[in-house]
């Protein structure tokens, strides 16, 4: 089957990038428009065995209350399946939705949707938290850096400069571009539930060792760094800010080293059937990535 050129993939990329996580929040169509249901409605699993005593309590007994939010990156978009909340693209292979049905006892009021801002997370998302929460992850601040707004022009042909000093921009604008807005999430969260232990989980860089390949559809080694190193420069910037606010920090670097778009068993997503799913941890990146790292912050430390 004949692939299409970078020029027909940025097209196709570009209009689909207002409406999933890739960077859509930033649009000024989506921050105008008033809430949705999907977005305003949270989507719950709850298991009704016990839970082990190491586990926090809270005063539904001894359930873990743990509430996710965030953008694309925590609600599934990349795993392929959206049988949760199709519009905000939650699924059962997100990991919320994996650790709490393995996790037994555990109460998950799911909150992440694609697309979404920290505005959007304050607005939408933080008032629904259940006050008597345990535990709260989050992952949000690359919707804000408008990080995939550069992209399509990372895939189109003779776009190297343009996409180069796009992401060099976004660097350098990061510290005051997201993070007073992260502070005032953790903040906002913190009020909402001043039991819960918050947990900030970071962004997997797209590539992880700078190579291109054909998955990558055109990007060139050069950008496939610069796009690594965007990533890593937001993430700095979410470690600051969570370890400012007392918010526990979940880096992502080293458990998706050697899985990144071009691996041999990539947990990132490179240019697949669904265009809203590029650079986003596929469903296996959620089982073997995210589901490591995040599990052990469900119990006490």
């Amino acid at each position: 089957m004949r692939r299409p050129s970078r020029a027909l993939v940025a097209a196709a990329v570009l209009p689909v990038l207002a409406l999933s996580a890739c960077g859509g929040s930033t649009e000024p169509e989506r921050e105008s428009a008033p809430p949705t249901s999907s977005t305003a409605t949270a989507s719950t699993s709850t298991t009704t065995a016990s839970a082990s005593p190491s586990r926090p309590t809270s005063a539904r007994g001894d359930r873990v209350v743990w509430a996710a939010l965030g953008d694309s990156y925590a609600s599934g978009t990349g795993t392929g399946r959206y049988d949760v909340d199709g519009p905000c693209m939650r699924g059962t292979r997100a990991y919320p939705e994996l650790l709490a049905a393995r996790d037994r006892g555990v109460d998950l009021t799911f909150l992440a949707c694609a697309g979404a801002t920290t505005d959007d997370v304050l607005t939408r998302q933080v008032p629904q938290v259940p006050r008597d929460a345990d535990v709260v992850t989050i992952s949000v601040g690359g919707n804000d850096a408008g990080f995939f707004g550069a992209v399509p022009l990372c895939l189109s042909e003779d776009q190297e400069k343009a996409c180069l000093d796009r992401l060099a921009t976004m660097r350098s604008t990061a510290p005051g571009t997201i993070g007073p807005a992260l502070s005032t999430t953790y903040a906002a969260v913190a009020r909402r539930a001043p039991r819960a232990r918050i947990v900030a989980i970071d962004y997997p860089q797209p590539f992880s060792d700078g190579r291109a390949c054909a998955a990558a559809q055109g990007v060139s080694a050069r950008e496939a760094k610069a796009l690594d190193r965007t990533v890593a420069a937001v993430n700095e910037v979410i470690e600051r800010r969570a370890k400012a606010a007392g918010v526990t920090y979940v880096p992502t670097a080293e458990r998706f080293r050697g899985h990144g778009v071009c691996a041999r068993t990539p947990w990132v997503n490179g240019l697949t059937s669904e265009w809203t799913e590029l650079y986003h941890p596929s469903a296996a990146g959620h089982r073997d990535g995210f589901g490591p790292l995040v599990a052990p912050h469900l119990r006490r430390s």
